[in-house]
């Protein structure tokens, strides 16, 4: 940034930073008595400022916590962010789609299971995932109708998998099954999480390029920026006894309409072109206290008379 030590003046914290010039320069300060009256009047320059503060602090506090997606990952918000930005890979890497799709759910579905809860839900929901990646099984309308929803439980080695052969082979699907029977037996919703636990670190581990170049796209930036918003600008208070061009009433305005006139003229009500205001010899577009004319209801000016027949009556008598 173009500045440095504004976490003294907008987090009250300790100056970490040390600039060193390498040449002749120029710089300004802020004392911070002066950033409490302009943060008083909400200025905008210093909200954006106290915003990408709090934007760099959060994404070096998800790389020491393992990462965006497991600091996220129950972030409705940025899983949507996140596969909307997966949808438009192309369709070479559709299995990537995939793959992160299910590693949000399973990031999920392993904090519930660390949370507690019913067991009978998180079974559950363990074999929904098992069903949805590991080993596809449709169900007859027969089988609905007798389970009442409930799927069948997972039994079957080989088959057909959403998440390639090359990552579930029939050797692991084996190992989770044995893991699941044991879960089931002694009522562990801990040892229920171990049945996904390896599959889901080399899945979030191939997804990794992923989530580099997802940092750069709009999608997140979009997602970051409504994590950390600017505050709302409050309206004033209208005081019906002055009018809005007095320049008391516009030092009462917020800070980003005393700080950008133009955008006033954004906010004032349109100007209808086809009336004018007459005042004596002025022309007035708006302003209190004249009257409107309508251009059909204008009086016509009086068309000076034309002097073409006196010059032709001067003429024929020379």
């Amino acid at each position: 940034p173009f500045y440095v030590g504004e976490g003294a003046i907008l987090a009250k914290e300790a100056p970490t930073a040390t600039v060193t010039c390498t040449s002749v320069c120029e710089g300004f300060a802020l004392q911070s008595s002066e950033a409490d009256v302009l943060l008083s009047r909400n200025n905008t320059a210093l909200n954006l400022m106290h915003q990408e503060m709090k934007k760099r602090k959060y994404e070096r506090y998800c790389a020491d916590e393992g990462g965006l997606l497991h600091c996220n990952y129950d972030d409705a918000n940025f899983v949507e962010a996140l596969l909307d930005y997966v949808n438009t890979l192309p369709e070479t890497k559709e299995l990537l789609q995939v793959k992160t799709k299910y590693a949000c759910e399973h990031l999920n579905f392993a904090k519930r299971c660390r949370d507690g809860g019913d067991f009978g839900d998180l079974l559950s929901e363990c074999d929904r995932l098992w069903f949805e990646y590991i080993r596809e099984k449709g169900l007859s309308e027969r089988q609905l109708e007798e389970t009442k929803g409930i799927f069948h439980s997972p039994r079957k080695v080989k088959g057909s998998t959403k998440l390639g052969i090359h990552l579930v082979t029939d050797d692991r699907v084996r190992g989770m099954l044995a893991l699941r029977s044991k879960a089931k037996e002694s009522q562990s919703s801990a040892m229920l999480v171990e049945v996904y636990a390896d599959l889901a670190n080399e899945v979030i581990a191939q997804i990794r390029i992923v989530m580099e170049d997802f940092v750069s796209t709009k999608q997140y930036k979009r997602w970051l920026t409504e994590r950390f918003p600017l505050p709302e600008d409050p309206e004033p208070e209208e005081d019906p006894g002055r009018s809005a061009r007095d320049p008391a009433s516009l030092e009462r305005k917020s800070s980003w309409r005393f700080e950008l006139p133009d955008l006033q003229d954004l906010n004032e009500p349109p100007v209808d072109n086809r009336s004018v205001v007459t005042a004596g010899s002025s022309t007035w577009g708006s302003r209190p206290g004249f009257r409107y004319i309508p251009k059909d209801q204008r009086p016509k000016s009086r068309q000076p008379e034309s002097d073409e027949g006196s010059y032709a009556s001067s003429s024929s008598e020379d």
